[in-house]
């Protein structure tokens, strides 16, 4: 399979998690799910980045804690909100990776649906400037978490990760993500590729990677995650599969 130019409409599992214990949630070993979540960080507005804390929709199985909870939601709003953070828990066995990861300089995937039924997908195989939607199917809509458009790429293997990988990312993500990733049964043959997201500062082609976001201290209870519409190229019903317009043109 040859590396295309794609865009990629890619669900993933929408349910937002529920504490394990009042003000607590422990690193996930279940199925995937999307946390609401508070971190410092920096958004643009009006071509203007501001630095402050921010909060959104997105992926974190490691541990949090409960910083508020919502009485009575609007519909899709969230009822939790939560602060990341990541201790390495006494026993790793199916501890759930985070894949996309937002956090830091630059966005980052891995892994994930790049195999199926042993064989690469075209997901293995994605150009610089391919363009992943990463959301969900709720209510028969597809609603956005994360635009993650790519700038470079790094292969690697359960034989070689660590030296092709070190350097290049953080202690957290190799934490998070890639060590509970090999932590599985993975095939020596399979090499997968991480996919290093572009930024506003370094974007490519003009494009850049993000999320949706809002200030803290002007969430209210929180908000729902934008419904995405584009006719014959969003299946607004897809939950757990991903649509690929591929031999894409860069201008």
């Amino acid at each position: 399979m040859d590396d295309q130019l794609c865009f990629v409409q890619f669900p993933h599992p929408g349910p937002e998690h529920q504490p394990d214990a009042e003000g607590f949630k422990d690193w996930n070993r279940g199925t995937h799910k999307r946390k609401f979540l508070k971190s410092y960080g920096h958004y643009v507005d009006n071509n203007k980045q501001i630095d402050d804390d921010i909060v959104f929709w997105g992926e974190w199985e490691p541990q949090s804690c409960v910083v508020k909870y919502y009485q009575t939601p609007k519909a899709d709003y969230p009822k939790y909100l939560n602060k990341p953070y990541y201790e390495t828990p006494n026993d790793r066995l199916k501890c759930q990776n985070t894949d996309p990861f937002v956090f830091g300089e630059s966005f980052y995937y891995t892994g994930c649906r790049q195999y199926r039924k042993g064989k690469p997908t075209q997901l293995r195989h994605l150009n610089r400037g391919s363009l992943v939607l990463f959301g969900s199917s709720v209510r028969s809509h597809f609603v956005l978490d994360t635009v993650f458009v790519v700038a470079d790429y790094i292969d690697h293997a359960k034989s070689n990760w660590k030296s092709v990988l070190d350097g290049r990312i953080s202690t957290t993500y190799r934490s998070v993500t890639i060590e509970p990733w090999y932590n599985e049964d993975r095939p020596e043959s399979q090499i997968h590729r991480l996919y290093i997201g572009a930024t506003v500062h370094n974007p490519l082609n003009g494009m850049f990677s993000f999320f949706p976001c809002q200030q803290f201290n002007k969430i209210g209870n929180g908000f729902a995650r934008p419904e995405i519409v584009l006719p014959g190229k969003i299946k607004p019903k897809l939950c757990m599969n991903t649509k690929n317009t591929d031999n894409l043109e860069m201008n």
